[in-house]
């Protein structure tokens, strides 16, 4: 144990409290073969016009791109092409870097939004037309991503989207029409009477389970802290719709002080990979959690590997953590990193590869550079 200095006394002393964390575990490393092969694509233009970029979900080696002109296109890896979809003129909104785009599992609507603003557009690829209007509202919309993600029902197949219509609200749309399918009344009390069902909760960024079952929100409720909540979408969608707000399947997972929407992947059907090892933004380490988002219960964590860290005033940032067989991790600044989530080893470093998305259908990470893009594989 090391001993207290005089000068580290009279820091304590002139703060009044001290606790944090000193130091960071030592990183598991084994060698392998593994390596990252590339190959780089020219394009016609500046990438410095792409503002988001998506995988397209059907068809491996092609991406979606979301443009600073506010078109979308899809673009080919194999032949540099871009192709002009959606023209979808005024969103009602202005465009800017901080704008994002989605794309739904059948590569049939796209979602136009907000990053961290209030107001996004829903459009049907196959008619071009503007199929849902979204609004989360003017209460600290700044402070959070915009929650909003597309699904295949788990009960029927159909494509679905879910976004917040307010600050503490989610609902579930029919894509094709705007239809709300979690409809719900809350009952408004006076005298200080708690509200039935009511949430102090500001949601945030969204991503669903493999199996399209389950929902992960990297949101926060004052004092601010952070919270994921996960919860059941069949139940939410087939039996209670108030299964967000206070449902039986909640979970609140990784509760940590002035930190939310953090890197985070699913490793498996029920297993929500968190970045992030402690309960305060100041006194993080590096490391991935490990949770059973069906009990709620930490399955254990590992030190070493690194994310994008969401900044203040809140700014777009790309995903830094992707699972496939193997887990994969980069900050954006020291290169990308490859783990065994089963042991915590680290298994490949790259310190010049800086990717900014992941298409499982090629197994390609993509990153762009000036007029190029650079394609990366994992090789072994």
């Amino acid at each position: 144990m090391e001993a207290a200095s005089d000068e580290l006394l009279k820091e304590i002393e002139d703060e009044g409290c001290w606790d944090g964390v000193r130091g960071t575990p030592g990183v598991r490393s084994s060698e392998t073969g593994l390596s990252f092969s590339h190959k780089e694509v020219p394009i016609s233009g500046s990438t410095d016009a792409w503002i988001d970029v998506q995988p397209d979900p059907v068809a491996p080696g092609f991406w979606w791109i979301l443009l600073l002109t506010g078109s979308v296109g899809r673009f080919s890896a194999d032949s540099g092409e871009l192709v002009t979809i959606l023209e979808p003129g005024d969103l009602g909104f202005p465009m800017s870097p901080a704008i994002s785009v989605r794309v739904s599992p059948d590569g049939g609507f796209v979602a136009i939004f907000e990053s961290h603003g209030r107001m996004g557009r829903v459009f049907d690829l196959r008619t071009q037309a503007c199929t849902t209007s979204l609004d989360r509202g003017n209460y600290r919309p700044e402070t959070s991503h915009f929650p909003i993600t597309f699904f295949r029902s788990p009960i029927d197949g159909r494509t679905l989207l879910v976004s917040a219509t307010a600050w503490c609200r989610l609902d579930i749309f029919d894509p094709s029409n705007g239809e709300v399918l979690t409809t719900r009344e809350f009952e408004k009390t006076t005298g200080g009477k708690a509200r039935p069902h009511g949430l102090d909760y500001f949601h945030g960024g969204l991503s669903i389970s493999p199996d399209n079952r389950w929902i992960a929100d990297g949101g926060w409720a004052w004092h601010p802290a952070g919270i994921i909540r996960t919860w059941s979408i069949e139940r939410w969608l087939g039996e209670n719709p108030w299964e967000s707000e206070d449902g039986a399947s909640v979970r609140n997972l990784a509760q940590r002080d002035y930190f939310w929407d953090g890197p985070s992947c699913w490793i498996d059907r029920t297993t929500l990979a968190v970045w992030g090892w402690g309960n305060d933004d100041e006194w993080l380490l590096p490391g991935v959690c490990l949770f059973d988002i069906a009990t709620g219960q930490e399955l254990g964590w590992f030190p070493g590997p690194s994310g994008r860290k969401p900044r203040w005033p809140r700014a777009k940032d790309w995903p830094s953590l992707f699972f496939d067989e193997l887990l994969f991790s980069t900050d954006g600044e020291n290169g990308m990193s490859v783990w065994d989530v089963g042991d915590g080893c680290q298994l490949l470093e790259d310190p010049g590869l800086n990717p900014i998305g992941y298409h499982s259908g090629s197994k390609e990470f993509l990153t762009l550079i000036g007029e190029r893009v650079r394609l990366s594989r994992l090789t072994k």
